[in-house]
């Protein structure tokens, strides 16, 4: 899949004669082996995000050279889709290009596999009929390993003889969460402990490899083009947990009701997202009513509530780890949400027409996912946070050469825009200071003397920084053509580098290899609105399981 982003406007008619209408051309490749796939369905989506299964703009055909050509309909972001029979796109993210009066592109394909298997109780060998299984794949995110649903590979369910089978799988690392319907985990409302019987024998929600946790006993590991046959997954039945407990705020009206939720939780990537299964039906519970929780597989949970029916400003939220190993009892309870007030700072000459597109997210340390962009048409915005959680703010649609040069919380400077909701500060200020002296970094990335398209490219702040164990770091992607370019930094030294797309997606992001690798980058020091060429040799790194 590639992402295109218009970059000039349509040619105007001059004197006379009108010009062509932008174009992208290309060609479809086997990934492995560079050869041409003919009969690809090449389809244009409009962009600039892609949303699977949304219906396209055109659509053509490869030719036998592999080749398509597709006219533009208007400026603006668009994405190009690729599908062949016995093929899957390489990668899962989109890649950029940019579009003037015509751009050239490869789509990659790789062939897809197959994988079945057969899942028998663990003491007995009998087959397991109805076992749901949710593939996820394997990828570090800017330091944690954590597992992602892959759109469009779909789940299986075991028949009768226990038998699963998956087709259309990608090159990756495997788990697969096992859920049997009858055996899923409820919220029952106004009962206690003693109400639910115990003990609940069975299989439970459970994860293969890796029983509890999808990330403690290796993967499957799938390659171009295979079909695996794995041997019997046995699963054993074991005791099943409960929790009860009940949501207690400082105040409980009548009819305040709670929204429940439940759920696994492993691991958030800052900008990457996270991942969270739930383990029941989230439920509404009346304040101070009891409430159980059954056939909880013995691990650690993570608990939420919020208000029902209340203003943001009001709401009253619980989000806490449980561990559960054995039945637990606790009560929860509730804090406000804490309004803050944003206060951005402009350069004088900040662009109108870039006004009404700023935006700033608040992304958890850890936790639950980001919050959705916060809109700022003026210079002065209020969003609701959970009390005594850590953010890390990032600006929306900063054109270049604008960033964020400074941010302060209740009167203290914030480092690298990182801070810590204070639900008992009396000042709930942030004061976000946008700078126009961004420097930027442009060159060409080449391999043995020839062009590296679509390398990965990153600049490192140096000494080097960390947020949520991760180095701070400004990323781009070469074009076909090589080029790159790095806009808004702040004034500093850096370290620049550049890697193959594939080693940054599955092995520079592992725990320390890019601390360790960005030593060696190229040294450059940016001064105030600077502009600097590097060009770049790309750094071939051997992509290994996880």
């Amino acid at each position: 899949m590639v992402l295109l982003t218009a970059a000039t406007a349509l040619a105007q008619a001059t004197g006379g004669v009108t010009q062509a209408t932008p174009r992208v051309e290309g060609a479809v490749r086997d990934a492995r082996t560079g050869q041409p796939i003919a009969g690809a369905r090449v389809t244009l989506y409009p962009g600039p995000n892609y949303r699977y299964g949304q219906p396209g703009l055109m659509t053509t055909e490869s030719r036998p050279d592999g080749g398509f050509t597709m006219t533009v309909p208007a400026p603006g972001p668009y994405i190009v889709n690729a599908v062949a029979e016995g093929y899957l796109p390489e990668g899962a993210a989109p890649r950029p290009i940019a579009v003037t009066t015509s751009a050239t592109l490869t789509l990659l394909m790789v062939r897809q596999s197959s994988l079945e298997g057969r899942i028998v109780d663990a003491d007995r060998g009998d087959p397991i009929a109805g076992v749901r299984m949710i593939p996820n794949v394997l990828r570090y995110q800017r330091g944690q390993l954590i597992p992602g649903i892959r759109p469009g590979l779909g789940t299986a369910t075991t028949d009768s003889d226990g038998v699963f089978r998956f087709e259309g799988m990608v090159p990756g690392s495997y788990v697969f969460r096992l859920e049997i319907a009858a055996e899923q985990p409820k919220i029952h409302i106004g009962v206690n402990l003693e109400d639910i019987p115990s003990p609940d024998v069975g299989y439970g929600n459970q994860w293969w490899p890796g029983g509890a946790s999808p990330t403690s006993e290796g993967a499957v590991q799938v390659v171009e083009g295979a079909r695996i046959r794995l041997p019997d997954i046995r699963i054993a039945r074991r005791r099943l947990l409960r929790l009860s407990g009940s949501v207690r705020p400082d105040q409980c009206n009548a009819g305040d009701k709670y929204r429940l939720s439940i759920f696994r939780f492993f691991g958030t990537a800052l900008g990457g997202g996270n991942a969270s299964f739930a383990e029941a039906p989230p439920a509404s519970v009346p304040c101070e009513t009891p409430f159980v929780v059954d056939r909880l597989s013995p691990a650690e949970y993570r608990f939420a509530a919020a208000a029902e029916d209340a203003p943001p400003a009001d709401a009253r939220v619980v989000n806490e780890s449980v561990p559960v190993f054995n039945d637990v009892e606790r009560d929860f309870y509730p804090m406000r949400n804490v309004t803050v007030t944003g206060m951005i700072e402009l350069p004088e000459a900040f662009p109108p027409d870039a006004r009404p597109r700023l935006a700033f997210r608040f992304s958890p340390i850890e936790g639950s996912s980001s919050s959705g962009p916060v809109q700022t048409p003026a210079e002065r915005f209020q969003t609701n946070l959970p009390p005594n959680r850590s953010f890390y703010l990032t600006a929306l649609g900063l054109p270049p050469p604008y960033y964020v040069s400074k941010v302060t919380y209740s009167g203290a400077p914030v480092v690298d825009a990182v801070l810590t909701v204070q639900p008992y500060s009396p000042d709930q200020t942030i004061k976000i200071t946008i700078s126009a002296d961004g420097g930027s970094i442009e060159g060409t990335v080449s391999e043995r003397g020839e062009p590296a398209p679509r390398a990965a490219v990153l600049a490192v702040p140096w000494p080097i920084r960390s947020i949520g164990g991760f180095p701070v770091h400004y990323f781009s992607t070469a074009n076909e053509q090589g080029r790159y370019a790095v806009p808004s930094l702040p004034p500093g030294d850096y370290r620049v580098l550049a890697v193959p797309l594939s080693s940054w997606e599955m092995e520079l992001q592992k725990p320390g290899l890019l601390s360790a690798l960005a030593s060696s980058g190229s040294e450059i020091a940016l001064t105030p609105s600077g502009s600097v060429r590097l060009p770049l040799e790309l750094k071939s790194l051997p992509v290994s399981r996880w």
